[in-house]
């Protein structure tokens, strides 16, 4: 159920980043840890890896079922990037504002309460520290377990998510 419940979760990520395209560039805060991330290397170790997505770079970009394969520039150097879902943790449109954080996905590290590595502290605030309002979206993932990884009575919870309100 898990899987299917991944499936529904990544398809909300995916609608939500190719709608806030068709409006211009978009911020992606991305997991370098996650499995399946490839990106520079000077990137891997980072909890928190703020990218900017736009089609109007002119480099090759596919947003499909899997996640989000980009060429992006590094210091003017060309890098082709793989971003599964599950590893992109914010979604933010640079035209429109809007703010979209996927709490289930978010690094343990840059949660309040959770020791962070000192480079992370140094290279940016966690997402939870800023000062924004978000409203609740509802999702799935894997927080619509228990706690002790057993499915509620009822099946599934639906997973909250965060949307910023204007």
């Amino acid at each position: 159920m898990a899987r299917s419940m991944n499936l529904v979760h990544s398809d909300k990520k995916r609608e939500l980043v190719e709608t806030l395209l068709q409006k211009g560039m978009v911020l992606v805060a991305v997991n370098g840890r996650f499995p399946g991330v490839d990106l520079p290397e000077h990137l891997r170790g980072d909890p928190q890896v703020n990218l900017n997505l736009s089609w109007r770079f002119g480099f090759p970009m596919e947003v499909g079922e899997w996640g989000v394969r980009a060429t992006l520039t590094f210091g003017g150097k060309p890098y082709d990037c793989a971003l599964p879902w599950q590893a992109i943790f914010l979604v933010v449109s640079h035209v429109s504002k809007e703010r979209y954080l996927f709490p289930a996905d978010v690094p343990d590290e840059l949660l309040p309460g959770t020791p962070r590595r000192e480079e992370a502290e140094e290279s940016a605030p966690p997402v939870t520290q800023r000062r924004h309002r978000f409203a609740v979206v509802e999702g799935g993932g894997d927080a619509s377990r228990d706690e002790d990884g057993t499915e509620p009575p009822g099946g599934p919870r639906p997973t909250p998510y965060l949307r910023r309100i204007k």
